[in-house]
């Protein structure tokens, strides 16, 4: 396969690492053709070959201090935010606690309070009857509607 096929399979992200290592092989040596100076500067810089990595580089330490760091930034951060938070949260509840707490009451004396609005029981019972009936009549009137669309 010549560099050029190689080049254009690396463009289109179809190299494989075997032919992504012929081409760093190929631009790391001197004797690049002209018409693909551009291409050997693009390499060069990708492949990183005209940089010398140090031995000592001290890197794990680094990243394990970036870590250290991190986590007790956060750690902080979290803590902070997870104490606002706690705060509202029982601040709302006691609100609402105290609101039904407060709500029961008024109805639990509003209702030892209420009072019969009839005197004579037999006014009462005829009222009742009254109203039994009406909702008794409507509650029909409902069913008949529904069965007769069941019908159809």
């Amino acid at each position: 396969m010549d560099i050029q096929t190689l080049i254009d399979r690396f463009y289109d992200g179809k190299a494989t690492e075997e032919e992504e290592l012929r081409l760093m092989d190929f631009f790391a040596g001197n004797d690049v053709p002209a018409k693909l100076q551009e291409e050997k500067d693009f390499f060069r810089q990708y492949f990183r070959l005209d940089e010398a990595m140090p031995d000592d580089l001290e890197l794990e330490s680094r990243i394990d201090e970036w870590n250290t760091v991190e986590k007790s930034f956060g750690r902080k951060a979290m803590s902070k935010s997870l104490r606002w938070a706690v705060g509202i949260a029982a601040s709302l509840l006691l609100i609402l606690s105290l609101g039904v707490f407060l709500n029961q009451q008024e109805d639990a004396s509003s209702f030892a309070l209420q009072e019969d609005t009839y005197t004579n029981p037999e006014d009462a019972y005829k009222e009742t009857r009254k109203v039994l009936m009406l909702f008794s009549e409507n509650l029909n009137k409902g069913l008949n509607a529904l069965n007769h669309k069941e019908k159809k």
